[in-house]
């Protein structure tokens, strides 16, 4: 998996790419992005990483992202239209996508629930190292951090930055 600051700066950049975008619906956009990886709690309570429960499964599907993006717009009124429901959805979905392109695991169920398989992006684009469940392990070993955050800030944040920048410039120019 990326770790959460990728999938927050993604969230953030989807819902920076709306003009008039409130703190709310960035606040709930960037939640959107790393919610996800709640999934991993789910082990606790005996759901084994394979099952369509199990971490990058249900919450990582498509599928999962309407369901969610509704639930937002349910829950917060104020984000009650279109674009700011496909802003949720992407953030949500961009989830299983980046996970699609870490080096490890065993595939993001994007398809659950009507095909339960793991799917990984083609291995030219699965660039981002993946990093840890476990909050300890990661910190643990400060050479491989350094690997995961520099392949994040190389495949994510920089594109992110980039996105943002050139949004910024068209909306100063008009």
């Amino acid at each position: 998996m990326a770790t959460a600051f990728a999938h927050a700066i993604v969230g953030y950049t989807i819902a920076k790419t709306k003009k008039d975008a409130s703190k709310l619906l960035i606040g709930v956009s960037v939640v959107s992005a790393f919610f996800p990886d709640m999934d991993v709690f789910l082990h606790n309570f005996g759901v084994s990483y394979a099952d369509m429960f199990g971490h990058r499964g249900f919450s990582h599907s498509i599928f999962f992202g309407l369901l969610w993006a509704g639930l937002m717009l349910l829950i917060f009124k104020k984000l009650r239209e279109v674009s700011s429901f496909l802003i949720l959805f992407l953030s949500t979905i961009s989830h299983g996508l980046i996970d699609t392109m870490t080096t490890g695991g065993h595939g993001i169920g994007l398809l659950i629930p009507f095909v339960n398989e793991r799917y990984f992006a083609p291995d030219a684009l699965r660039v981002i190292e993946v990093s840890s469940m476990r909050i300890t392990r990661f910190f643990s070993n400060t050479d491989r951090l350094f690997e995961i955050l520099k392949s994040e800030f190389i495949w994510i944040f920089v594109p992110c930055i980039i996105l943002l920048s050139v949004i910024r410039i068209l909306r100063n120019g008009n």
